[in-house]
């Protein structure tokens, strides 16, 4: 009886070595850290960092994809396969534009690894914005009054720079009948901090009456990136009194 134990209790211990084995058996994702802090980035930069790790099992370990937490992240990996004691990296570039304050991005590592199929790494940081340029519209609507079929009227906004950075007025752009005016609207415009420049706005309506409805757009390298003043009003028919005679009939 003694010797069946025995038996049993070797056979025990062969079989569950063998199960080890088999789990230990394969590829094996290793890596060397799991988290990376960058600390404090400039907006607009862009943060870079490897990630490496090292195929531990005993096959071949095949990289199938790598998901980033958002389309500001992306990832590549060194090579796809990677065989049995070789080490690979995975490189992620994280842009900063358009984010602020404290920052986690995330890429899992999809691969053929039994035990670890979607490992883990993380970036980790602030984004500070730094000297960036604000910009200002006054007014924020204008409303043109009544206009003739066929007629326009100009009218002017401010833009101020109320930043720390230059302003750069990249582009006008209008929509019904609207326009910027003066001095070759279409060029450029550096603003200083704290500095302001004035804008015509021309207004030209179809030639039919009616409410009128239409805007202006200030395209800039702030972060708002366009700025919409919108103009209204109303188009008079050919049998409508200018406001002027309309005043004196109800005076008379």
């Amino acid at each position: 009886m003694k010797r069946f134990y025995r038996l049993f209790i070797l056979c025990s211990i062969v079989l569950l070595i063998g199960v080890q084995s088999a789990r230990a058996s394969g590829p094996k994702i290793l890596l060397e850290e799991e988290g990376f802090d960058f600390g404090t980035a400039k907006q607009g930069k862009e943060v870079i960092h490897e990630f490496k790790f090292k195929n531990t099992g005993d096959a071949d370990l095949v990289i199938t994809d790598l998901r980033t937490s958002c389309g500001c992240t992306a990832a590549v990996t060194s090579d796809k396969t990677i065989p049995p004691k070789k080490q690979g990296t995975i490189k992620v570039t994280f842009n900063t534009g358009g984010r602020s304050g404290p920052q986690t991005k995330t890429v899992t590592i999809v691969s053929n690894d039994p035990e670890k199929p979607n490992a883990e790494v993380r970036l980790t940081g602030k984004v500070d914005l730094g000297d960036q340029p604000q910009v200002q519209v006054d007014p924020m609507t204008l409303d043109i009054g009544v206009v003739e079929p066929g007629g326009s009227t100009t009218d002017e906004i401010t833009i101020t720079n109320t930043g720390t950075a230059d302003l750069v007025i990249e582009e006008y752009v209008g929509r019904s009948g609207v326009s910027a005016g003066g001095d070759d609207p279409g060029r450029k415009k550096t603003i200083k901090p704290e500095e302001s420049i004035k804008v015509k706005v021309v207004a030209a309506p179809e030639n039919r009456s009616g409410i009128f409805q239409g805007y202006l757009q200030v395209k800039n390298n702030s972060t708002q990136r366009i700025v919409t003043v919108p103009v209204f009003g109303y188009v008079s028919n050919k049998y409508m009194l200018k406001p002027e005679y309309q005043t004196k009939v109800r005076e008379n």
